[in-house]
C-alpha cells in the first residue's frame, strides 16, 4: 500500500473538501507530512488518514477545531484516551438531559390530556390525587399594586434560591376565614430528589378529593356550588386547592381550573 497521498486523493478518500483540508493545514490541525519544494504539492501520510476520521467524528459531535487540535497535536496516546473518556462523560450527561426532556414532554402531554378531560365535567366529582410536592408563596393583600406579579416574583425567587426543579402543577390555596374564602398562598409543583433541600417544600397529601372545574365563564356559579357542598359535608377547616389545568394555554377565557378539597384517604381503584 502507498505511504503518501496527494491532497486531492485524501479529499476523495475522506470525503473532506480540498478547501477544508487546506484550512486544517492553515490552523495547524493536520499539516501535510511532505511538501514538494519545487511544485508545492502537499502529501499526507497513510497514518494521517485516521486523524481525518477523528476530525469528522469531532465535527459530528460539534467539537471545536481548536479543542481537537490541542489533542491531536499532543501526539500522546494517553492524552487522546483521556480526551475520549471526557467526551464519553459529556455525551452520557447529554443523553440524560435528552431523556429528561422526553419525560418533560410526556408530562406536558399528560397534563394537557387530563386538563381537556376534566374541563369537560359539568358537575361535582371525586377523584384520587397523589401527593404533590410544592413551593408556596404567601398571598399578598388584595389592595397591593401589581399583586399577581409580585406574588409570582416571590414564588419564583423561592424556587431559585432553593435550586428546585419545577413541574407543571401550579395554583392557589384558600381557607375559609370568618365565613369568607381567602387566598392564603400560591404554589408551584417541584421535583424532590434524594439530595434536594426540602426545607422550602410543602406536601399536598394523597387522598380522595371532592372536585369541580370551571372557566372564567362560570367561575362564580361553580365556586358557590362547590362551597355549598363543603358546608353540606361538614368538612372541618377545609383547605381548598385551586389548580390550573392545561386544557388551553392560548385562550385565557377557555383556561380551566380545578377546585379540590380533601375528603379522605385515597379509595381503591
Amino acid at each position: 500500500m502507498r505511504s503518501y497521498f496527494s491532497i486531492g486523493e485524501v479529499s476523495e478518500i475522506t470525503g473532506l473538501t480540498i478547501n477544508a483540508l487546506r484550512h486544517y493545514d492553515k490552523i495547524g490541525l493536520v499539516t501535510p507530512s511532505v511538501v514538494n519544494e519545487t511544485t508545492n504539492y502537499r502529501y499526507y501520510s497513510k497514518d494521517q488518514l485516521f486523524l481525518f476520521e477523528i476530525i469528522q467524528f469531532g465535527r459530528k459531535l460539534h467539537i471545536p477545531l481548536e479543542e481537537l487540535s490541542e489533542v491531536l497535536n499532543s501526539k500522546d496516546m494517553n492524552v487522546f484516551k483521556n480526551y475520549l473518556d471526557e467526551m464519553k462523560r459529556k455525551i452520557s450527561a447529554e443523553m440524560e438531559d435528552l431523556r429528561q426532556n422526553l419525560l418533560d414532554i410526556d408530562s406536558i402531554q399528560e397534563e394537557i390530556s387530563t386538563g381537556e378531560y376534566l374541563s369537560g365535567i359539568r358537575d361535582l366529582y371525586q377523584r384520587n390525587i397523589t401527593e404533590r410536592d410544592v413551593v408556596t408563596a404567601k398571598a399578598l393583600p388584595a389592595d397591593v399594586n401589581n399583586r399577581f406579579i409580585k406574588q409570582r416574583e416571590n414564588l419564583e425567587r423561592e424556587i431559585r434560591e432553593s435550586a428546585l426543579v419545577t413541574t407543571f402543577d401550579s395554583g392557589s390555596i384558600y381557607r375559609i376565614i370568618n365565613h369568607k374564602v381567602e387566598q392564603i398562598s400560591i404554589y408551584r409543583g417541584v421535583v424532590l430528589d434524594f439530595d434536594t433541600d426540602s426545607s422550602a417544600v410543602t406536601h399536598i397529601p394523597t387522598g380522595n378529593y371532592l372536585c369541580a372545574t370551571y372557566s372564567e365563564k362560570n367561575r362564580e356559579q361553580v365556586w358557590q356550588k362547590f362551597l355549598s357542598a363543603i358546608m353540606n359535608l361538614s368538612i372541618n377547616d377545609p383547605l381548598i386547592i385551586e389548580e390550573e389545568l392545561l386544557n388551553d394555554v392560548f385562550h385565557n377565557n377557555e383556561r380551566a381550573y380545578e377546585l379540590q378539597v380533601y375528603l379522605s384517604e385515597a379509595t381503591p381503584e
